[in-house]
């Protein structure tokens, strides 16, 4: 991604507006982060050193200030790198990460490895297995490839080039000796108050109904995740 182009992406996504609010946290994402990994990020007994890659409006290195002081913000986009560091960050670009020798106990990605071809994808998980800590944890957001209902997600967007299911993600990972799969789940839709309460009730109920019809009619029994997004926690063996 050129600058150029980096800069007008995030000014489409309103990450760089000032009315945007950088690190905003909206009660909705704070309880699917909480939800998601807020058991992993509250085991330690230290301040766990975290990165975040793709970090676009802030919103999780706001989250993260609640477990932990040492928080790096990585990014290719240079307006979004100033903003951060402005905000009390440390910052830098993703060029920098990749050559730098630092190692972390967490690594954030959300909403970007959609964006790799299968060969990028390979190239950063074999990267991350050298940049997180022996038990470090990877946390991963993407659109669910397995699912219809995600299609909104991965076709708005002309940047998006893998849409990624949980048996791709399997391969990735078998393929990287020293990670290994938590865990890949449904991303825990927000129920903020009644009527959150009741969309997410409404969702999860409908998709449960159309999965168990899709999995009797053309997969033999085999149930299908239909959610929107799925989240991966992925960790470092040794």
């Amino acid at each position: 991604m050129s600058a150029s182009f980096g800069e007008q992406y995030a000014l489409n996504k309103r990450w760089n507006c000032p009315e945007s609010r950088f690190g905003n946290l909206p009660p909705s994402t704070q309880s699917q982060y909480r939800q998601a990994f807020g058991h992993i990020l509250g085991s330690f007994d230290y301040s766990p050193q975290i990165a975040e890659i793709g970090f676009g409006n802030g919103s999780f290195l706001t989250f993260c200030q609640g477990y932990s002081s040492k928080i790096d913000a990585v990014e290719v986009i240079p307006s979004l790198v100033d903003l951060a560091t402005r905000a009390g960050f440390n910052s830098c670009d993703y060029s920098s990460f990749c050559k730098n020798e630092l190692t972390y106990d967490i690594i954030g990605m959300f909403s970007v490895l959609e964006h790799f071809t299968s060969q990028q994808s390979l190239d950063f998980f074999e990267l991350i297995q050298s940049k997180l800590k022996p038990g470090g944890y990877l946390f991963l957001i993407f659109p669910n490839g397995d699912s219809p209902f995600s299609l909104p997600f991965q076709n708005g967007d002309f940047t998006h080039v893998s849409h990624i299911g949980k048996s791709m993600l399997e391969q990735f990972i078998n393929s990287t000796p020293l990670l290994e799969i938590v865990t890949v789940r449904s991303l825990p839709m927000p129920s903020v108050g009644f009527k959150g309460y009741l969309r997410s009730t409404l969702i999860k109920s409908s998709q449960s109904i159309i999965s168990f019809l899709l999995a009797h009619i053309f997969y033999s029994g085999v149930k299908i995740d239909l959610s929107m997004e799925l989240y991966a926690i992925i960790r470092r063996t040794s």
